[in-house]
């Protein structure tokens, strides 16, 4: 979840969150309740793909700011 929400708050796209994307993330989490806006253990319902199912495998792959995020 940590990596989920500082994804949202990382602008340059270096991969961490300097302190001004960081301070941003915070007050977003403490003040505005950000993590409240998403649902997160839905995967643990997901179909587990012992046969490598490609079809499964695209559907469970997330795109985040240009990046693929499995």
């Amino acid at each position: 979840m940590d990596l989920f929400i500082a994804l949202r708050f990382d602008k340059d796209n270096d991969g961490k969150l300097n302190q001004k994307e960081k301070s941003e993330c915070m007050k977003a989490l403490k003040e505005e309740n950000f993590e409240d806006r998403f649902l997160f253990g839905l995967d643990a319902n997901a179909p587990i793909n012992d046969n490598k199912d490609p079809e499964l495998l695209r559907n469970r792959t997330l795109q985040v700011g240009g990046k693929l995020v499995r």
